[in-house]
């Protein structure tokens, strides 16, 4: 899986009164995270009962732990911490994984574009042979000190896939004033906090 820094700004994003955990901005097909029901957007607040304080606590801690052993993980979703037990695989398994970029041209036809004003983003929204995907080309300023970037797809609201104008919006009134948005760059995703004005 690839794992981010958990910011205040992401940390109010998410409910949570604090900065701290591992943020998963991506869960590898076929990993062990993906087996264990772990998903983009869970914040890994501890391992075996250790409290993990930053994203650099928990390869660390799981590099410490015999591969094969299972192990219970502490995981803030959906503003509730539950339990997930991981079944640790090996140092080697999908480590190049994250390596293949999903960027490629598009080559598909332009369905339009549309300005979420309450984000400070447009966004132009394309549809392929894997779906639909909405693409951001135009960014306040506000947005960009948040992080965003014209040339990012949006991919998700808080925890809520999105591929379409009417998905976003939807997703966007439900998710409150500080909203996490899972965005894909250059093949890598990572998720920014956005505040709303």
């Amino acid at each position: 899986m690839i794992i981010q820094e958990v910011s205040y700004g992401l940390a109010q994003s998410f409910g949570l009164d604090k900065a701290g955990g591992a943020l998963i901005a991506k869960v590898l097909p076929g990993s062990p995270a993906e087996r264990a029901g772990l998903q983009a957007g869970d914040i890994v607040l501890s391992l075996d009962g250790g409290e993990i304080r930053s994203s650099g606590d928990l390869p660390v801690m799981v590099g410490a732990i015999t591969p094969g052993k299972e192990v219970s993980l502490g995981v803030w979703r959906k503003g509730e911490e539950i339990t997930i037990k991981v079944k640790l695989g090996n140092a080697a398994e999908h480590t190049g994984a994250s390596s293949k970029t999903d960027e490629a041209p598009y080559t598909e036809q332009q369905s339009g574009t549309f300005s979420v004003e309450s984000a400070g983003i447009t966004l132009q929204t394309h549809t392929d042979s894997s779906g639909g995907h909405l693409v951001v080309v135009r960014v306040s300023d506000t947005a960009e000190r948040a992080g965003l970037r014209r040339g990012d797809e949006i991919l998700a609201v808080g925890q809520v896939p999105v591929n379409d104008e009417d998905g976003f919006r939807k997703a966007m009134d439900k998710a409150g004033k500080n909203v996490p948005l899972l965005v894909m760059r250059r093949g890598n995703t990572l998720f920014i906090a956005l505040n709303l004005q």
